[in-house]
């Protein structure tokens, strides 16, 4: 008759080939014969934080340090579940637990770094997964998670010499390969850049589109029905959707499977015949192309990025119903200042309304473009109605349709980087992005303009969180592009 340390082994190897619902049913037997086995309550944690049962794994990691205080794997996996949860207190807590009880604890290091890192603390991150490559030097993810940390503190060579490091230990790394490839989007390689973010499909937060045609690989096109497959976010979509037009060029029929919140916005793009919402009906194509794979197949580089601008345009009536609406002044500005959660990797890119409401000046009317998360901090402005509201009339009805349709009647845009700079990119509005230290690779390095939208400029901060200097020269350009307003 088996132990039950014996069954723990067996339900560890089920978990270990991702079998994981079979996985967490071993560890339940063993929790029914045993409940007090803060073994079994930990591996518990493991499989469901695995799934993505947060919640539940916190508190399977919680029976298991109630059952053994000095636990330090329980402490720093429930560290891991917590930051999951967003509890970013709680989770460096319990992290630190770990490392008070096991100072060597490379893997416990190598977690807060993961946690620091997400939060932005971008410098404290770095020391603490140096520490874990001090204790742990052959191991592949603390090389990989120190690269991407060095890479975001702007030291980007050192970064890279993480990853090669990561990759000498692990050759089929899919994260290493992912974070390579970023980082040469990011410096401008892009032949090299898109051909290796293929390895995005084997990263476990992505999952390959199940279709039953074949991938477009530069196939002849004419007579042929090309299915385009939103992979990522809204802006994501709004960006690469412009691909259809060179498959359309080439005689395809386009169909382009996407978030269904976009299809009202995108039944103004010519070159797709049928618009698909994300899992919902779908069609029998030729071929299938994830948008972010189609750089790489149409062999996109900075110097030939297609822009056929605009390639969206807004409604011809809401044009008109917001034209009665919007106020006169001599100059109208357009402003985005937030990401669309409260999560870190947002906040990061995202500036207080207070800062960018600086930029009010005699003769220029802020009008806010923001919606949802964000939107409370015009109730906070030290002075009220320096920026208009358009209240929640503004898109009611679908996303971006009543934005685009403002964005027409505006002189600029001023945004942070959110999916409303490729909408006022693909209008050809003329538009003005506010950029963190190390951005998006999409925007490159040391550039103020882009390849991807003829009518962007981008503003950088010089520095990690300075939105001020950003601010500053936004006025500056402003007055510069708009000398009569200045006197």
């Amino acid at each position: 008759m088996a132990t039950l340390q014996q069954v723990l082994d067996h339900g560890w190897k089920l978990h270990q080939a991702r079998r994981l619902e079979e996985a967490e049913a071993v560890y339940r037997q063993v929790l029914a014969v045993a409940p007090r086995s803060a073994e079994a309550w930990c591996y518990l944690g493991i499989v469901l934080y695995d799934r993505g049962r947060f919640q539940e794994s916190v508190e399977a990691y919680r029976q298991a340090i109630q059952l053994r205080q000095r636990f330090p794997i329980a402490w720093s996996n429930m560290g891991n579940s917590l930051a999951a949860l967003e509890s970013w207190q709680e989770a460096e807590q319990a992290i630190r637990t770990a490392i008070a009880q096991q100072p060597d604890y490379a893997t416990a290091w190598l977690n807060l770094g993961a946690l620091y890192l997400k939060q932005g603390r971008l410098d404290e991150s770095v020391r603490a997964l140096e520490e874990a490559a001090r204790l742990a030097p052959q191991n592949e993810t603390v090389h990989r998670n120190l690269g991407a940390a060095l890479v975001r503190c702007g030291r980007i060579e050192e970064g890279l010499q993480h990853n090669e490091q990561a990759l000498r230990l692990a050759p089929r790394s899919a994260e290493a390969r992912r974070n390579r490839a970023i980082v040469r989007l990011l410096m401008g390689d892009w032949q090299r850049g898109w051909e290796e973010y293929e390895w995005r499909w084997y990263c476990p937060e992505q999952s390959w589109p199940k279709r039953p045609e074949p991938l477009y690989e530069g196939q002849r096109l004419e007579g042929k029905r090309l299915l385009l497959i939103a992979e990522q976010g809204l802006g994501d979509t709004i960006q690469f959707i412009r691909y259809a037009h060179l498959a359309r060029q080439q005689g395809a029929r386009i169909a382009a499977e996407i978030q269904p919140e976009l299809i009202p916005l995108l039944e103004s793009f010519p070159d797709i015949e049928w618009l698909l919402p994300r899992g919902g009906p779908t069609m029998t194509c030729d071929y299938f192309l994830p948008l972010l794979s189609a750089p790489r197949v149409f062999g996109t580089r900075p110097d030939n990025v297609p822009a056929p601008i605009p390639y969206l345009s807004a409604r011809p009536e809401l044009i008109d119903y917001w034209r009665k609406r919007l106020p006169p002044a001599p100059l109208r500005i357009g402003l985005v200042w937030q990401g669309s959660r409260s999560h870190p990797a947002d906040q990061q890119r995202s500036m207080p309304l207070a800062l960018l409401a600086k930029l009010a000046r005699p003769g220029r009317l802020l009008v806010s473009l923001q919606k949802g998360f964000g939107t409370e901090q015009l109730r906070s402005l030290p002075e009220p109605h320096t920026v208009l509201d358009l209240g929640d009339e503004l898109d009611a009805k679908a996303p971006f349709l009543d934005t685009a349709a403002v964005m027409s009647l505006l002189d600029l845009v001023i945004c942070v980087d959110t999916a409303v700079a490729h909408l006022a990119g693909a209008l050809g509005r003329p538009v003005w992005v506010a950029l963190p230290f190390i951005p998006d690779w999409r925007w490159m390095l040391n550039r103020a303009d882009t390849p991807w939208y003829p009518t962007m400029k981008l503003f950088r901060q010089p520095r990690h969180g300075d939105w001020l200097s950003v601010v500053a020269a936004l006025d500056q350009a402003l007055q510069e592009a708009y000398p009569r307003l200045s006197t």
